[in-house]
């Protein structure tokens, strides 16, 4: 996930190791964006590449 969203282009992304009840999770984040207009337009790009993404505010 993390590689895809390189090569998307997409900004700042990071991943991060979560150790949970069920098991080994990854957290992949990319962001934070200065506008809501880059907001969209990543939003966009992972829509096509059929990623879902949870917004989270800072």
């Amino acid at each position: 996930m993390r590689a895809q969203l390189l090569l998307a282009g997409l900004p700042n992304v990071h991943t991060s190791r979560v150790e949970g009840s069920s098991g080994t999770w990854y957290r992949v984040r990319t962001g934070p964006f200065i506008t809501y207009q880059e907001l969209r337009k990543a939003e966009s790009k992972m829509a096509k590449m059929n990623i879902q993404p949870m917004q989270i505010k800072q």
